[in-house]
């Protein structure tokens, strides 16, 4: 138990049962009531059986009549794409059967190019053909990019900046979407698993592997209206592995930069050869040095997962994560001058570490149980139930960066060590049906789901001596921390939702709705002060809470033409609850938005390609930022507004070739704030935030990447990739100013920078057909060791970014 504090814990354990036994009730009556549901349905026009193929857009020469029959248009067009096929001695092992049949947006891809997904529907919906902006990140793609965190797999995705925190972005995987992320307490990170949110409070977060999913994918803009809590820029969903009937596995083993040691294994198929019965067991274990001195990371992944399917209509899969990362990079937070504002002395190198490895530890354990159920009464009715609960537990000690004293060498510090232990809860329920009434064509979703999180957090600060950034000396004493403060934080939210998405001809018109009921709570113990009301009028403990009900809603329209263009308009809003409160204990205020969007998707015929473009105007009030005062506390502001362009191709023109090219333009400012900071040497004048853009998001990104696989020829089996990432200048501070002495009026640019990556690789299938499986790569991210500052965090420190890293990977599936 968690003390005192924890009280209303057993209340919400009753609570928390009691809706599990209504979700134990609810699959119980899935598995035996498709009688009575098919004898007390209404009469409706039933789409027939094939319709749950995944649909495709009619080929350019189909008739009215086949825009109306989904299957025809997905078997046409698969027979029109060209097939990625290499010659009989070297063919790839066998896919998946699930690979081979149509595609699912719930499980693998073959390439790089999706064209199902259910992030932005709840439903298994074709990308083409759904209103709003999607991004998904294939298997292949992170295979072939090596990439090893959620974030490395973003970095050729349209309107998502990652790794803006420099190595500590290989702890959490703060993301931007569309200029809305941030920093300590105001970062957004990726969170959502299988479409539910593992909640944890500010200062630490859940890191989820990439190994152990299947596609990354990112919904751009409100996505409220269905998953109630969500970030308006929006956010990202991770699909996990889950079981396949066709046995198969595979296993890696990869070194590289900084002693970088790892290996994983991941194996599928039937129990006792009884395709009632799936399992797959995924697993990795990592170690490496990194970048800055004495920082070094460690993990120990398992993933286990099981399906039981007793019939076609009926399945259960019940998924398990265990992951141990003793120790984590830490971000090397250095000061502004010495890294983008000339010191004197010359700049600081990129290892350099202002911490003291003697304290300076992040441990993390994650652990979860959940399941996703499905149930197919008839051809009109599915109910589907997600649920996962998890659990969060870290210490993190560290030595702040408190300030850079006057000869722009010493640097003051204090230590403080950080306890989290937070419960996420996630319950979500789904009833969809497929009918027509008249020339309308529906799927109809209508969802009830359940969000808790309840999180202790102890802390604590103590004394450091100051370093000198230019000739460091560790090892010197300090202060322990005393962990003097006990907070907690506490999440309910309930939300009501109902979708239909309609097709009429090759019209397809989304409207959804949602109503959202949410609680948030925190109370903060100083056990160094007495119990009670204070001489100076506050409480101790402090507590707020607020309760917040908001209605949200969607629609989108788009027309769908033959020849695979498709034009799109959007309207959405958002709305989330924000823990916590600022530093004269006034509660959060829920944060609300709401997002234009119009574009146009194109799928050309005969090409395993998309294309989208994409125009939006966002808005969110209350928006959260770093408070300038205290680092590990966040401020709300009035109105941020973003507003821009996005560009996103994924192609394979040619066998062989895979392709992707991206643009994203974002004009993004504050609209609306009171909130400012003091100018130095100014007494009661200020800077402040009005109309100024936000701190680290640039105007301008690009990035393009291409992967071409030799078949023919003396280098059949060699495989070659490159790619170029380019982002460009950002403002270090909300105020645009560096406000820092000697550069209290210059302008808080951090330049732009261009990244170099490339690959190789060789298929020793085509040597002799007994390698079959068998392969090499190495990868190379920044090729060219470039130095650069990744941003500054608006509260007087920057993070350089990582430099030359290079990776090879044996790979060898069966």
């Amino acid at each position: 138990m968690r003390g005192s504090m924890m009280g209303g814990t057993t209340r919400h354990s009753i609570s928390s049962f009691g809706l599990c036994a209504v979700s134990v009730a609810a699959m119980t009556a899935a598995l035996t009531a498709t009688s009575f549901a098919q004898s007390a349905l209404p009469p409706v026009n039933v789409e027939p059986p094939s319709s749950r193929a995944a649909p495709a857009r009619p080929a350019a020469a189909a008739s009215q009549q086949a825009t109306r029959r989904p299957a025809r248009r997905a078997a046409a067009r698969q027979a029109s794409r060209p097939v990625r096929s290499l010659p009989a001695a070297s063919a790839p092992v066998s896919a998946p059967a699930s690979q081979q049949a149509p595609e699912s947006a719930y499980g693998p891809v073959q390439g790089y190019v999706a064209t199902r997904s259910a992030t932005g529907s709840k439903t298994d919906a074709s990308i083409l053909e759904t209103p709003q902006s999607i991004s998904v990140i294939t298997r292949d793609q992170m295979n072939e990019q090596a990439a090893t965190t959620v974030g490395e797999s973003l970095q050729y995705t349209a309107g998502v900046m990652t790794g803006q925190a420099g190595l500590q972005s290989r702890r959490f995987d703060p993301v931007f979407i569309r200029g809305f992320g941030g920093f300590s307490a105001a970062a957004n990170y990726a969170s959502y698993l299988d479409g539910l949110k593992w909640h944890f409070p500010s200062r630490t977060a859940v890191q989820i592997d990439p190994w152990m999913v299947e596609r990354v994918e990112v919904f751009k803009g409100p996505s409220s209206v269905l998953y109630g809590q969500a970030n308006p820029g929006g956010f990202i969903n991770l699909v996990s592995k889950k079981p396949q009937e066709t046995p198969s596995g595979e296993i890696f083993v990869r070194g590289g930069t900084h002693n970088y040691i790892e290996s994983g294994f991941d194996v599928t198929g039937p129990v006792a050869s009884d395709p009632r019965f799936l399992y797959r067991v995924v697993g990795l274990g990592r170690m490496a040095d990194s970048q800055i001195d004495y920082q070094e990371e460690q993990r120990l992944l398992i993933a286990p997962s099981f399906t039981f399917a007793p019939s076609p209509d009926t399945k259960l899969t019940v998924m398990g994560i265990y992951q141990r990362d003793p120790k984590a990079v830490d971000s090397g937070f250095l000061p502004v001058v010495g890294t983008v504002l000339p010191s004197g002395y010359g700049r600081l190198p990129t290892n350099r570490f202002q911490g003291d490895p003697q304290w300076n530890l992040y441990n993390r354990t994650e652990k979860a149980i959940g399941y996703q159920f499905e149930h197919r009464f008839n051809d009109v009715l599915t109910f589907r139930q997600g649920f996962r609960y998890g659990n969060l537990t870290n210490d993190f000690r560290g030595v702040d960066f408190a300030s850079l004293q006057g000869n722009n060498r010493l640097l003051n510090r204090n230590t403080g060590q950080h306890l989290h232990d937070a419960d996420s809860f996630s319950l979500d329920n789904q009833l969809q049906a497929k009918f027509s009434t008249g020339p309308l064509k529906h799927t109809l979703l209508a969802g009830l789901d359940y969000q808790y999180m309840d999180s202790l957090w102890r802390f604590g600060f103590g004394q450091i001596g100051p370093i000198d950034l230019y000739a460091p000396v560790y090892g010197q004493p300090f202060m322990r921390p005393n962990l003097t403060i006990r907070r907690r934080d506490q999440l309910r939210q309930l939300g009501l939702y109902v979708q239909d998405q309609i097709e009429f001809g090759n019209f397809r018109l989304w409207l959804s709705g949602r109503q959202d009921f949410a609680r948030v709570s925190s109370s903060q113990l100083n056990t160094t002060l007495p119990v009670g009301l204070l001489p100076n009028g506050s409480f101790n403990p402090a507590s707020t809470a607020n309760q917040d009900e908001a209605f949200t809603g969607r629609v989108g329209l788009l027309y769908l033409f033959e020849n695979g263009f498709a034009p799109y308009a959007s309207y959405s809003t958002s709305f989330e609850p924000v823990t916590g409160a600022d530093r004269f204990g006034t509660a959060f205020k829920a944060t609300t938005g709401e997002q234009i969007e119009a574009g146009f998707k194109y799928q050309p015929t005969g090409w395993n390609a998309l294309l989208t473009v994409s125009a939006f105007n966002l808005t969110k009030q209350n928006v959260l930022s770093t408070d300038p005062a205290n680092p590990l506390l966040s401020i709300q502001n009035g109105e941020v507004r973003s507003r821009g362009i996005e560009i996103e191709g994924k192609a394979s023109l040619v066998d062989g070739l895979d392709l992707i090219g991206t643009y994203t333009f974002t004009d993004m400012e504050f609209t609306k704030s009171d909130n400012g900071v003091e100018i130095t040497g100014r007494p009661k004048e200020y800077f402040y935030y009005q109309g100024k853009r936000p701190v680290a998001v640039p105007r301008h990104m690009a990035s393009v990447w291409a992967h071409y696989q030799m078949k023919q020829g003396p280098l059949a089996g060699f495989a070659v990739g490159a790619g170029v990432r380019y982002i460009g200048d950002t403002f270090g501070t909300d105020s645009n100013m560096w406000n820092l002495p000697g550069y209290v009026y210059t302008p808080s640019k951090v330049p732009g920078f261009t990244l170099v990556d490339a690959m190789v690789s060789y298929d020793f299938g085509y040597v002799s057909p007994k390698l079959k499986g068998l392969s090499l790569a190495v990868n190379a991210r920044n090729l060219f060791d470039k130095d650069y500052v990744a941003a500054c965090n608006g509260f007087g420190s920057c993070a350089y970014g990582e430099g030359r890293t290079i990776l090879a990977t044996m790979r060898y599936r069966w």
